[in-house]
């Protein structure tokens, strides 16, 4: 499940820190992360999209440095695996 990827991306590198870890039936697809402070969500907003066309919804550091990530139906498995990349590529 692509879902439980960025999860456990995000769990196993310890740079980001999961806000909601819901499983099983009550899992939805939006993950929301926090940052590490040398990280500005609006710099990674940036690169994600203009380097790799993925577009996240992210918060000023001042109120919650991180970043949030909501496949939609119309988007594929594909289009998670791409963003599972970018995050690999730019966050570590």
């Amino acid at each position: 499940m692509p879902i439980a990827e960025i999860s456990a991306l995000a769990r196993e590198r310890d740079i980001l820190c999961v806000v909601d870890g819901a499983q099983a039936a009550s899992a939805t697809a939006i993950v929301a992360c926090v940052l590490p402070d040398d990280i500005d969500s609006i710099v990674l907003r940036d690169t994600l999209l203009t380097k790799h066309g993925i577009i996240v919804k992210m918060s000023e550091k001042r109120h919650f440095n991180g970043f949030r990530l909501s496949p939609h139906i119309l988007n594929s498995e594909a289009h998670v695996d791409a963003a599972l990349k970018a995050l690999r590529a730019e966050v570590g």
